[in-house]
């Protein structure tokens, strides 16, 4: 009974079109979970919805993708993807 892969990508697609539509001159920051991301990433490749995944989504990672308006589509390029220097730095208190 899950909403199959092609319906959710064009839910997001849809909320993203909103997204660009509305906010054209400005960056929009999304927090999401791994499964969203690998949709994203999937459709800025190109790649097959199913498969599997040829890119990393580690936990806190950041991804940029930069989506403009071309028609009535959208235009997917992806920036940078997986990055994880913001953690190279960060706290090891669980380690006593």
């Amino acid at each position: 009974g899950a909403e199959p892969l092609q319906g959710m990508l064009e839910r997001l697609e849809r909320s993203l079109w909103d997204l660009a539509s509305q906010q054209a001159d400005h960056a929009v920051i999304l927090v999401t979970h791994g499964g969203v991301l690998d949709l994203l990433y999937r459709r800025a490749m190109g790649r097959p919805l199913t498969g599997p995944r040829d890119a990393p989504i580690p936990n806190a990672g950041l991804n940029w993708l930069d989506l403009s308006l071309a028609g009535d589509r959208l235009r997917w390029t992806l920036v940078a993807w997986g990055e994880t220097v913001h953690l190279e730095d960060a706290s090891l208190d669980e380690i006593l």
